[in-house]
């Protein structure tokens, strides 16, 4: 939202999605939340006519948390997409404003309660996915190296080290998207179940060890009491914790270097034995595609027409 253009005038309706899943015979609806109410807020700052916003279920794909559903819930959940689709969009292309509907009567709702008991969610979020999630992930033995996944992620966290046999380093840009993980032709990415045990037990000696920077901080100004609840002690927290990760995690990725050490965390990984996930009529070439179109598109907006030099790498 931020990135975007100033455009004074055009109009914006925002479509986010969320993570579906099927129990029984009812299709469960997932939350955007905060994805259907930031932009309402933040458009009119950039220009933008706002329209409304309605929020679609996609097949959950967190596999790192579950395995990738089955080819008929999938196909149940598009299908309800799809149809939802033909129900709004022509209202809206139309000139209509889609504003209340029970869809958005759900997602305020979640966001009212959401930042009513949780307001610094958001951040808190970022800052889980940017520092703990991609630091879940490691490549098995299986992995030849090839680096299609570094190549392919459309933030560029992933970086190939090493000279003999090249590994992969998630960084710490990374969104927790899987796609390395779902397209990977060995099914060689997993989440280390077991690493994230170990990596939580890292994080517990960082909460006591805030106590006592604000223990310390008091000798010096005791005014400091009156900033000092939970929201403080967890932003501070935060402060330690992502480099503690990093350091964790390095230590991690010189570990898993070791065949016995790899296979260790590989079957002790539930992203081993769960089924994988992505959209069936999507082909890796097909994001790729969109991804350098966009890339050629910024490079064109700043004065270069060179096409991106990973286009050739692929």
């Amino acid at each position: 939202m931020f990135k975007l253009p100033f455009k004074r005038g055009v109009h914006f309706f925002a479509v986010p999605t969320r993570g579906c899943f099927r129990l029984g015979p009812v299709l469960v609806p997932g939350v955007a939340a905060v994805a259907s109410m930031l932009p309402v807020l933040l458009a009119p700052f950039k220009g933008y006519r706002f329209r409304g916003s309605l929020s679609f279920d996609m097949p959950a794909n967190m596999i790192s948390l579950h395995s990738g559903l089955s080819e008929k819930n999938i196909g149940l959940i598009l299908d309800a997409a799809r149809s939802k689709a033909d129900k709004f969009f022509p209202r809206l292309l139309s000139g209509k404003r889609i504003w209340f509907t029970w869809n958005n009567f759900w997602e305020y709702g979640w966001g009212i309660l959401l930042f009513r008991f949780f307001p610094l969610f958001p951040v808190v979020y970022l800052l889980i996915g940017r520092f703990f999630m991609g630091k879940m992930m490691f490549a098995n033995n299986d992995c030849i190296g090839c680096g299609l996944c570094a190549r392919s992620c459309p933030n560029r966290a992933i970086v190939m080290k090493g000279k003999k046999q090249a590994r992969h380093y998630w960084r710490h840009n990374c969104e927790d998207c899987l796609r390395c993980m779902n397209f990977c032709r060995r099914d060689a990415v997993e989440v280390g179940h077991s690493w994230v045990i170990l990596l939580y037990l890292v994080s517990l000696w960082i909460f006591p060890f805030t106590y006592f920077v604000f223990r310390f901080v008091e000798r010096y100004w005791s005014q400091v009491n009156v900033v000092r609840n939970g929201y403080t002690l967890m932003i501070v927290s935060a402060l330690f914790v992502s480099p503690a990760f990093m350091v964790a995690y390095y230590v991690f990725f010189q570990l898993i270097r070791i065949k016995s050490v790899n296979t260790l965390f590989t079957y002790t990984t539930l992203t081993h034995y769960n089924r994988r996930y992505h959209e069936p009529e999507t082909d890796l070439s097909d994001l790729l595609e969109a991804h350098f179109e966009d890339e050629f598109e910024a490079g064109a907006q700043k004065g270069s027409s060179k096409i991106p030099a990973s286009t050739s790498r692929l």
